[in-house]
């Protein structure tokens, strides 16, 4: 297994995470941690050099409220707009089955009119 910190903006880790598979080097954002070990929470990266710091950055209940409500509303917005989608299509599809409808009618009469006996 890997270990990851999850950094934030600010260097600080949000997370720590475990992967089967080992994340790309190059990616930003996440520092390879030896096991997982939640004290590296709250503390920030100070670069190859320095490791972590000793001090902590827990953000305020307020600040995780404030975050929370604005995932809340970016999925909400999606959600608005899948369901936008899905509305589009089902009209799309009941006007297609209105077709369908009106030509199997239509094939109908006519198949009834060529297996009429004719006089």
């Amino acid at each position: 297994m890997h270990y990851y910190a999850k950094l934030n903006e600010n260097q600080i880790c949000t997370e720590v995470i475990t992967r089967a598979r080992e994340l790309p080097k190059d990616l930003d954002g996440f520092i390879k941690i030896p096991d997982y070990n939640e004290t590296y929470l709250w503390r920030q990266w100070l670069g190859k050099d320095k490791g972590w710091s000793q001090e902590r950055y827990e953000p305020s209940i307020e600040a995780e409220l404030q975050d929370r409500v604005e995932r809340l509303e970016t999925e909400n917005t999606n959600l608005k707009t899948k369901i936008t989608n899905l509305q589009t299509t089902i009209t799309e599809l009941n006007m297609t089955n209105e077709i369908l409808i009106q030509s199997i009618t239509e094939l109908t009469a006519i198949i009834a009119m060529l297996q009429a006996p004719t006089e």
